[in-house]
């Protein structure tokens, strides 16, 4: 067996967020329903990605994001067989759930957005550490710091939206990838108003 993708030209999500620091709040949460659109689809499939970050999102000539390397995916119906596997991923990204020794679910994916689009709106990553073992004890331990505190442009709407996805509760996040685009595409709608007035 073996895995074939299509050419993208483009540049990954991180080679755009390392030419930025953070990115425009608007353009953050376009590209992030984008990645949210790919997300649904996996999920309606029965798949969970399990390794959502910057260097596996492409965008492509025009900007749009593509979800890439499915190597951790896993079906969901499979989780529970697969659970007691090796910590895999990357911590950053990776939900409380996860290092907790506790299979991946769809909730595990909204958790690794919320992260990126953390990451995106604040140039800093959402969970800090000097070591993998201090990445992995905050992700399971602490709360994440508020994204206004690292960027005080980041507004109460977007706040809201981005400390829901990566809830270490998963019963606190988005029910689903739909639902979270539903709230940035409420979101940018706002923005849109407000920038006509």
């Amino acid at each position: 067996p073996y895995l074939v993708y299509a050419f993208v030209e483009g540049k990954t999500l991180a080679q755009e967020i390392n030419s930025y620091t953070m990115l425009p709040l608007n353009r953050a949460a376009q590209i992030t329903c984008g990645i949210l659109d790919a997300l649904a689809c996996a999920h309606a499939q029965g798949i969970v990605h399990l390794d959502i970050k910057p260097s596996n999102v492409m965008l492509d000539g025009g900007g749009n994001p593509m979800v890439m390397d499915f190597g951790l995916a896993r079906l969901a119906g499979e989780q529970a067989q697969d659970n007691k596997r090796a910590l895999s991923g990357s911590p950053r990204y990776m939900a409380p759930e996860l290092i907790d020794g506790q299979p991946g679910t769809f909730l595990s994916d909204v958790y690794s957005v919320g992260a990126l689009l953390y990451e995106m709106a604040t140039g800093q990553h959402a969970v800090g550490g000097e070591s993998l073992f201090e990445v992995l004890h905050r992700a399971a331990n602490e709360r994440i710091a508020a994204p206004s505190t690292r960027n005080e442009g980041v507004d109460e709407k977007l706040e809201a939206i981005v400390l829901k996805a990566v809830a270490r509760d998963p019963a606190q996040r988005y029910a689903g990838a739909l639902g979270m685009k539903a709230a940035l595409v409420d979101y940018l709608g706002a923005a849109a108003v407000e920038d006509a007035s």
